[in-house]
């Protein structure tokens, strides 16, 4: 039933088979149709890539709100969420989930861009190298930001904060965004799916001022292993002394075949700089290119984004009306 005067152009709702609204202030009216996308299995094939395309967008927030609330300072309007501004600048990178997968409310470690600011820009890929023998690598590389200084993880935490200065010099904080990645399954009707939630530790490098619980004459390992998720503190960083930063990889983790391969399926590394004082940040974006598809904190998203698994999304909204069933039914 509509609302509103519709003598004075107010009007909004439904009468009969006419639907009323106001936009730019002025009322429309359009004829209500109950067919193609606004009905079950009915759904156009033009609809069902829509749902597919934002369906994942709450509960990819929900995973990640707590590490963008706040960090989204420039482009956004007074009255535009941190959800509604999140959606507008990772929509093309949700990945595809079936109506099934959304409402169990799975989850994904993904790419995106996770703060916007004015103060500069830091675009960076995560690798990670398991070869046959030797060690493993992680590493965070970034595309225009470097140190100018190759450091290990037993160097002084005062030496890294001087090259971070030089790598940001708009920035007074930088943070280490470190998650372990907690893998689960969830039940559908179908069956069992996967989904991610985050362990997280902020590592936090105040440039300017010394830290109240380690000084800056204590080893980075020692600040990674006191700020760092629980279960990565204690059992990884006390025992690294090989490099940690050269040039633009702001970040390395290596170890030996039997912890990488167990760790590096969950971890999962972002890179924030800001500056409170002027209450602006850099811009984040951990970018799409070569996400790892078997392992890392990633292989779940890269699963979750062929165009095998997105035509499975798009058909558990159903079928458009006049397309053939698989199922033939038989005379």
């Amino acid at each position: 039933m509509a609302k509103g005067n519709m003598l004075q152009g107010q009007a909004t709702g439904k009468v009969g088979d006419i639907v009323f609204m106001v936009r730019n202030g002025q009322q429309v009216a359009r004829v209500y149709t109950s067919a193609g996308g606004r009905s079950g299995d009915q759904a156009s094939i033009a609809v069902r890539r829509q749902r597919v395309r934002f369906g994942a967008a709450s509960n990819q927030y929900l995973l990640y709100r707590n590490i963008v609330r706040g960090m989204y300072r420039t482009g956004k309007s007074t009255k535009q969420s941190d959800y509604n501004f999140f959606v507008r600048e990772n929509v093309d990178l949700l990945p595809y989930l079936t109506r099934e997968e959304n409402a169990a409310g799975v989850k994904c470690a993904m790419p995106g861009t996770f703060s916007r600011g004015t103060l500069g820009s830091i675009s960076f890929t995560l690798g990670y190298t398991h070869p046959d023998e030797g060690n493993w690598l992680y590493s965070l590389h970034t595309s225009s930001q470097a140190v100018t200084a190759t450091l290990n993880w037993d160097d002084e935490v005062g030496d890294l904060k001087a090259a971070l200065k030089i790598a940001f010099p708009n920035a007074r904080k930088v943070t280490y965004c470190l998650n372990y990645v907690i893998k689960s399954e969830l039940e559908t009707p179908s069956g069992v799916v996967k989904s991610h939630s985050f362990e997280r530790g902020d590592v936090v490098f105040d440039l300017y001022e010394e830290d109240a619980n380690v000084a800056d004459t204590g080893k980075i390992r020692e600040y990674f292993a006191y700020y760092g998720p629980v279960s990565l503190g204690s059992a990884i960083f006390p025992l690294l002394t090989s490099e940690f930063c050269s040039g633009q990889d702001l970040f390395e983790l290596e170890l030996p075949s039997s912890a990488g391969e167990n760790l590096f399926g969950q971890l999962y590394c972002l890179l924030f700089a800001t500056n409170d004082q002027v209450g602006d940040c850099y811009t984040t974006t951990l970018t799409a290119m070569d996400v790892p598809d078997s392992d890392g904190g990633l292989d779940l998203y890269a699963s979750l984004r062929t165009d095998n698994h997105r035509q499975v999304a798009e058909d558990s909204y159903g079928y458009a009306t006049g397309v053939m069933r698989t199922n033939i039914q038989q005379a």
